[in-house]
């Protein structure tokens, strides 16, 4: 996610999205479960790119299947056969054969890289992530090295797109912040914001912008990557759009968006999908935070910090910042 204009996709964030299909074969139904691009992600999923594992035949069938004329030594199953199949193809040219077809490749990475990284307690691309260096040092016991690099591979790959997804995010973090993309969910949270007073400032009714008009208009409804470049100004201020912080040196917010009116004073002002240059309307600036913990202590400095990276990041932000209040 590279590119400033990249929309933050609803898809990618949808918490009922489970990623599971059923595929009925004869009389069997197989749960198969699509890889989602998430480090949560289970590496049998990722290997075996979405699809079924590959249905236990004989030897001698999948033989046929795949169109070579070899007579096995003996017959057997071929999730038994691709742990040692020197025993059942002794002719070493025969067997490379057999070895460098890709649909016999899809029976060892099923039923003897999965099991291999089970063992090793490797279940998930995060997992991957943090005992790759170790797997990858100590070797790969009883799993061909062919096997092994097209794991690893497919492993990498998957993981780097998990990496590229998120950028700097966690995936907690980037599901709290897609969270106000869908209005059911933002308004909850909505209705449990309280005004937090400054130290020897009486309790007072401050209410927030979202809850002084009418949420679901107000809601961000796409998003955008703010430029990893802080130096030049790729944007323009909209409503309606949630970005989304895009750099690990990022003060204050993990992601921000734009609201007409103040929540304070509760005037009502046209909600539109843009602004006009010069139009100093009353606005709120939203900033959002994804965090486990039960405070987040911040300070005026990282705030300053904050308002030159917008001003930098947005084309018009010197005009548009006109008449703003700040939220988080």
């Amino acid at each position: 996610m590279s590119t400033t204009d990249e929309s933050f996709r609803r898809e990618e964030v949808t918490s009922d999205t489970t990623g599971t299909i059923s595929m009925h074969m004869g009389t069997k139904t197989d749960v198969v479960r699509r890889p989602r691009g998430l480090l949560t992600d289970d590496v049998e999923c990722v290997l075996m790119n979405g699809h079924v594992a590959p249905p236990d035949m004989k030897l001698s069938v999948f033989l046929k299947r795949i169109g070579l004329d070899i007579v096995p030594n003996r017959d057997g199953s071929m999730r038994t056969v691709v742990l040692s199949p020197g025993e059942y193809i002794p002719n070493e040219r025969e067997r490379r054969f057999v070895l460098n077809a890709d649909e016999y490749r899809m029976y060892e990475l099923r039923y003897v890289v999965v099991p291999f990284l089970r063992t090793k307690e490797v279940n998930s691309l995060q997992q991957w992530k943090e005992r790759r260096g170790d797997l990858n040092c100590c070797g790969h016991e009883d799993v061909r090295d062919e096997a092994w690099r097209v794991a690893v591979g497919k492993l990498n790959n998957a993981l780097t797109a998990a990496s590229i997804r998120f950028g700097v995010l966690t995936e907690f973090s980037v599901r709290a912040l897609a969270s106000f993309l869908h209005s059911g969910v933002a308004e909850i949270v909505v209705g449990g914001l309280v005004y937090l007073p400054r130290c020897g400032e009486s309790p007072c009714e401050k209410r927030s912008a979202l809850a002084a008009h009418n949420t679901k208009r107000l809601l961000p409804h796409k998003g955008r990557w703010l430029p990893r470049d802080t130096g030049r100004c790729a944007l323009n201020c909209e409503y309606g759009v949630l970005y989304v912080r895009s750099v690990d040196n990022f003060p204050v917010a993990d992601g921000l968006f734009f609201v007409e009116g103040h929540g304070a004073s509760g005037e009502r002002v046209e909600v539109r999908a843009a602004h006009s240059c010069g139009a100093h309307q009353p606005k709120t600036i939203v900033l959002l935070q994804a965090t486990k913990a039960r405070s987040h202590h911040t300070e005026a400095t990282k705030l300053l910090k904050l308002k030159a990276i917008l001003r930098r990041a947005f084309r018009d932000w010197l005009d548009f910042s006109k008449n703003m209040r700040w939220e988080i």
